[in-house]
């Protein structure tokens, strides 16, 4: 996967661009990225849960 591709992804998951506005040669790529980013995204957010979960079990 190349850099831009991922500089692509990033952008359409910032929302700054939409994955159609992505140049053709990188779409792929910058789709997978995507998804990677959003998985990643994801899992960061459930760690986030199960913190608070875990703190407010502990008061």
């Amino acid at each position: 996967m190349s850099i831009l591709a991922e500089i692509y992804a990033k952008d359409v998951f910032a929302g700054r661009r939409d994955i159609e506005a992505v140049p053709a040669m990188f779409r792929d790529d910058a789709r997978k990225a995507l998804e990677e980013l959003n998985i990643k995204a994801e899992t960061q957010k459930q760690r986030e849960i199960e913190a608070m979960e875990g703190v407010e079990a502990n008061e």
